[in-house]
């Protein structure tokens, strides 16, 4: 099950991650084609790989997640860290967010969640690394920071940040290959 969660709802649906996340891999093709064609001839390679991990995928746990994780929406305290601006909270496998928090200090600094990080979340979700991937190509094929290198309205530090993210997500794609060989 998976769905979002609001104010003043829960609406969860049967949703089979391994579809999921094969379609998010068919509608970035477009994109990838376009702008990294050399991405291209694993894509079927990590769908094998989704369907050797359909199990897994499956049988994962879910969980209400913050729907938005990335640095600027964690307060971290002397007793406890915080969670902030929760607009988009659902429900589905942790594995999704931590993947996402993941990518986020990737593209930030080209680091990785610390091992320190799990000896308080606990261990990682099993399939994070295959979210990771799939989740990189979403991006991408989204073209979430298409253009954005280009805004007239961002200020010199903005253009630098958003221009480093997305080659930062070029990088991780460039590498597809290697990062396969590692699930």
């Amino acid at each position: 099950m998976s769905g979002r969660f609001g104010a003043d709802s829960l609406n969860l649906e049967a949703i089979d991650p391994v579809e999921d996340l094969h379609a998010r891999i068919a509608a970035a093709e477009p994109r990838l084609e376009a702008s990294l064609p050399f991405v291209l001839p694993q894509l079927p390679r990590l769908n094998a790989i989704i369907d050797a991990h359909a199990d897994s995928l499956r049988q994962a746990p879910t969980a209400l997640l913050h729907g938005d994780v990335f640095p600027a929406n964690i307060i971290v305290g002397p007793d406890r860290t915080t969670l902030i601006d929760w607009d988009f909270p659902r429900v589905a496998d942790p594995a999704q967010e931590v993947s996402a928090l993941d990518e986020w200090m990737y593209l930030a600094g080209g680091g990785y969640l610390a091992d320190a990080f799990f000896d308080t979340y606990g261990p990682r979700p099993p399939n994070t690394s295959l979210y990771r991937i799939t989740g990189a190509i979403g991006w991408f094929g989204r073209g979430v920071f298409n253009g954005w290198e280009i805004d007239s309205t961002l200020d010199e530090a903005r253009t630098e940040q958003v221009t480093g993210w997305r080659d930062s997500l070029v990088g991780y794609l460039t590498d597809l290959g290697d990062r396969l060989d590692e699930l």
